[in-house]
């Protein structure tokens, strides 16, 4: 028994898939299991330049372990179904899978004229939310709940034969949000809908998949700089968080780092909150 960081952090050989890979925090975390020992990384996204950069950056590192681009669009069945088959051709385990992908999609027409201060009276905000985008609703169910469901449901037997080999693997992460638990307005409801139901399809697949000895873990993060969420930052934002910074990349690697390895075999089914205490400050569940 050994309880040195190197034991219990140790990703060595484990084969990992980030969907959302190329780009913000996914690109954090391919990052993060190569530089902890993993053999093989797939990322995925529907950009196959992006995600040739992000391999090639990473690769270019000199790690034993190798990113590999997979292009893969989670957001309808077929194409889940379709990168459910790249995977297993691929390979005959998974170790680590992270439901990283997602959006932030405008649903409402922006206000014109009165100050975003003053209260709209009840016709002019119904009036704005039946003129906005119907489809970004359903856009936000389909990339940030259900796509998760479905993908982890379809690469079970990877995960299970992994979850066999023990030391946590057969391991699976779900990205959701701090806007899953708050009611902030400036926050659009579909995103926050969506990211509530991620952490609900996460307590879901938790009970689901136990018997077969595959762990699931969310992880709601606060506001990270991405290319996601670069035009919410400013300083009268950062003032509102009780530690006054954003997040940075090594503190949500860590939390990651932590759930994929040894160290963290023993957590299943939890939502894991990191946000600097942001959500001390704001109504939330």
């Amino acid at each position: 028994m050994s309880f040195s960081a190197s034991q219990l952090f140790d990703l060595s050989g484990r084969v990992v898939l980030v969907t959302g890979g190329g780009t913000g925090l996914g690109k954090i975390f391919t990052k993060t299991y190569v530089e902890n020992g993993a053999s093989k990384v797939f990322i995925t996204g529907r950009r196959i330049d992006k995600l040739k950069e992000t391999a090639d950056e990473i690769n270019s590192l000199g790690h034993s372990g190798v990113v590999v681009p997979i292009v893969g669009d989670v957001a309808s069945k077929d194409g889940i179904k379709d990168l459910i088959r790249d995977i297993n051709a691929a390979t005959d385990t998974l170790d680590i899978l992270v439901n990283n992908a997602g959006i932030l999609s405008p649903v409402e027409s922006p206000r014109t004229g009165a100050s975003i201060d003053e209260l709209e009276s009840p016709e002019e905000y119904a009036t704005r939310v039946a003129e906005g985008n119907y489809d970004g609703w359903v856009d936000s169910v389909k990339i940030n709940s259900i796509a998760p469901y479905f993908l982890t449901i379809g690469l079970l037997p990877l995960l299970a034969a992994a979850a066999k080999k023990g030391e946590g693997r057969g391991n699976v992460i779900v990205v959701t949000s701090i806007a899953g638990l708050s009611y902030s307005t400036p926050m659009p409801a579909s995103y926050q809908s969506s990211k509530a139901a991620a952490i609900s399809v996460t307590k879901g697949l938790s009970t689901r998949l136990s018997p077969y000895g595959v762990r699931v873990n969310s992880v709601a993060p606060g506001i990270f700089p991405t290319d996601m969420s670069g035009g919410l930052l400013s300083e009268k934002l950062k003032q509102t968080i009780p530690m006054q910074k954003f997040g940075e990349p090594e503190e949500i690697a860590g939390l990651v780092l932590y759930l994929s390895s040894k160290a963290g075999s023993y957590s299943h089914g939890t939502n894991h909150v990191i946000d600097g205490g942001r959500l001390l400050t704001v109504p939330a569940s």
